[in-house]
């Protein structure tokens, strides 16, 4: 009894070369897609919701609002209250973050040297 087996190469059994390519080029979205949907839902949908709502008079719980354009924000920039504010995040920006990177820098120069001469075990 003769029996042919057929042999089968690996170039063969490979997908035809433009269906290999096209899986190659989206593999890369198939594997983002579930950290680029939870981003969306997370952060950049209830961002724009809210852009939406500070331009109407939406109260929570209210079952209906109107437009009202940048008559919040004009509000908003006359409150003394909120331009203290402000001022006062502005101001410990203009402090904290320039501060936080020296002393970072100083850390990593003090560093250094003690770590470029140490000597191999």
């Amino acid at each position: 009894m003769t029996t042919v087996a057929a042999q089968i190469t690996p170039l063969d059994a490979a997908p035809p070369a433009s269906r290999q390519r096209w899986i190659e080029r989206f593999a890369g979205l198939g594997f983002s897609a579930p950290a680029f949907i939870l981003l969306v839902l997370t952060n950049l949908a209830p961002l724009a919701a809210l852009a939406f709502l500070s331009f109407t008079n939406y109260e929570l719980g209210a079952l209906d609002f109107s437009f009202v354009g940048l008559k919040n924000f004009s509000a908003a920039l006359q409150d003394p209250v909120i331009r203290r504010s402000v001022t006062n995040t502005l101001l410990y920006v203009a402090i904290v973050v320039p501060g936080g990177v020296l002393i970072s820098l100083l850390i990593a120069i003090l560093i250094h040297p003690a770590q470029a001469h140490a000597q191999p075990l």
